[in-house]
């Protein structure tokens, strides 16, 4: 499956994301897209993580997957650990 978001951390992102994960202090869904974007990383070791075996490790969606990766690529990686903001409808 070819993904249009293609998901490049840099060490510094990749510390900060395995800090998260290791204190465990804070929203799981936080902890859960911090796990699905280190997977989601064009690193050698993560070849073999399909969107299948994230979905299946992590239990997201696909579109979950694709959505963090969106978010990552197009707004950085606090915008990715976070949850899609929902529009009101209201205008200011």
């Amino acid at each position: 499956m070819n993904h249009k978001y293609i998901v490049i951390l840099t060490n510094e992102e990749r510390n900060m994301l395995r800090e998260i994960i290791a204190k465990g202090r804070t929203q799981g869904y936080r902890i859960k897209h911090a796990q699905i974007l280190l997977k989601l990383d064009e690193i050698p070791e993560n070849r073999e993580w399909t969107y299948a075996k994230i979905k299946e490790a992590y239990h997201a969606t696909s579109n979950t997957i694709c959505q963090i990766a969106k978010r990552f690529v197009t707004e950085g990686v606090e915008a990715a650990l976070g949850r899609k903001s929902k529009s009101t409808g209201i205008k200011k």
